[in-house]
């Protein structure tokens, strides 16, 4: 399965592949996870034909939801979870 975590912040981008790395051992499942830093290199991968399973994305205001939007455009059908800092 092809994960990808979009998150500016780099700590929680990787609690998030942690908690997945985690829960794939307890399941026997096998993930490919791949962080990015911005909206803007997730949607680069998509255009250029890369495909995820699943798409972490930081709720922000100003990026999560406008970078969701574009990826959709894409005909990107995977799904599309939104998360909140933890210190949130």
């Amino acid at each position: 399965m092809q994960i990808a975590i979009c998150d500016e912040c780099k700590e929680e981008a990787t609690a998030i592949e942690e908690s997945l790395k985690n829960y794939s051992h307890t399941k026997s499942l096998s993930f490919c996870i791949s962080q990015f830093t911005n909206g803007r290199d997730l949607i680069y991968e998509i255009e250029d034909g890369r495909h995820f399973d699943i798409v972490f994305i930081q709720d922000n205001p100003d990026t999560g939801l406008n970078t969701a939007e574009i990826i959709r455009s894409l005909n990107y059908s995977g799904e599309i979870i939104f998360t909140a800092d933890t210190n949130e």
